[in-house]
């Protein structure tokens, strides 16, 4: 598991401009089998209005050779309502909602209509463990994270992340941006790898320990 952040000098992932083209050009490296994303980043993403469709309610063919990966959404409220429009974009092949106890029948049964696969696990909220052991025995097996502090956070002080990665833009945020590690608690990380990019960029790989 990859927790992948553009950030700002100051440790910011929102508050300042994102270099897109690279930011997801080295995310290609890494060839995940599927993003892991919270309910609240793919809220605050930019979408254009999308009206659905019949099709949007009938089953979705995947073909063996489609090297797309997954995406998978932790979203125990029922808050995103917006799979439709994420398939329609083509940059995922199949999603999974991944939900827990309190997550309402309706919005389950929302999901099913338009053929959107869904774990239930845990209680009050997602139970991140065991949703990623049943993603590997699904054949999910590197995950890259895609997502803003708050998950970020609970995948590292849970001890669930293998790396960290951020590509460091030259800006400072300050107050108007949200920090991608919002924890009191401490992780330990070893530099794996470190590169000067065009853009005045700089690519930074650590493994957990």
């Amino acid at each position: 598991m990859i927790v992948y952040n553009a950030i700002s000098v100051d440790g910011r992932n929102t508050g300042f401009k994102v270099d897109m083209g690279a930011y997801y050009g080295l995310a290609s490296n890494w060839k995940e089998d599927i993003t892991l994303v919270g309910s609240g980043t793919i809220l605050s993403a930019p979408m254009e209005p999308y009206e659905e469709t019949e099709d949007d309610f009938k089953p979705v063919k995947i073909e063996k050779d489609d090297t797309r990966g997954a995406m998978a959404v932790v979203d125990s409220v029922g808050k995103v309502r917006i799979w439709s429009a994420l398939r329609k974009s083509g940059y995922w092949k199949d999603f999974i909602a991944l939900v827990s106890e309190r997550t309402p029948a309706e919005y389950l049964d929302y999901l099913d209509k338009r053929h959107v696969s869904w774990i239930k696990v845990g209680k009050d909220k997602v139970d991140l463990r065991v949703a990623l052991e049943e993603l590997d025995r699904r054949g999910f097996e590197t995950v890259r994270v895609d997502a803003g502090g708050m998950l970020n956070s609970l995948l590292l002080d849970q001890g669930l992340a293998d790396e960290v990665c951020v590509l460091i833009h030259p800006a400072l945020a300050g107050e108007s941006g949200k920090p991608f590690y919002a924890s009191s608690a401490s992780v330990n990380l070893k530099l794996v790898e470190c590169k000067q990019l065009e853009g005045n960029l700089v690519w930074l790989r650590y493994a957990v320990h």
